[in-house]
């Protein structure tokens, strides 16, 4: 469980931000050559899913610490 603002995620060719406090990318620490694996999930809940997208896409790092 966490809690968190989606932050969307940021275009590499423009530079600007996409989804916005609606979808949260977080990058997941596989990759393959030059692209990654990331994660989304919806502000709402309805959208989750997993891809392979380029690693200029500037999406967010989730730090995890065990406790």
């Amino acid at each position: 469980l966490f809690s968190g603002v989606p932050g969307g995620w940021r275009r590499f060719g423009t530079g600007a931000f996409q989804y916005e406090s609606q979808k949260g990318y977080i990058w997941t620490s596989s990759s393959i050559t030059t692209s990654g694996w990331y994660r989304y999930l919806s502000y709402d809940g309805v959208g989750f899913s997993s891809a392979a997208d380029p690693k200029a896409l500037g999406m967010s790092v989730r730090l995890m610490r065990d406790v």
